[in-house]
């Protein structure tokens, strides 16, 4: 079984996890289900995109990134 789930809570890093409600193809349940076991790393955020499939809106997406990344990219910080 190739499930991100098996390994999520061994994750270390900062995680965004971003997914369609209406995603035909990878079930909304597992992205929830892998973001609430990202237990090691408290920085990860999940976003859920609202009636978006498999394909998300790209400016939201985009933001999303960009909100998340932000205290990462200031100088002085690692």
């Amino acid at each position: 079984m190739r499930s991100p789930l098996l390994t999520a809570g061994s994750i270390r890093a900062p995680m965004l996890v971003l997914h369609g409600t209406r995603d035909r193809n990878v079930p909304f349940a597992q992205a929830r289900d892998f973001s609430r076991q990202l237990t090691a790393s408290p920085q990860s955020k999940f976003v859920p995109f609202e009636n978006s499939g498999h394909a998300l809106p790209p400016g939201d997406v985009m933001m999303a990134a960009l909100r998340f990344l932000d205290p990462y990219m200031r100088p002085g910080r690692r």
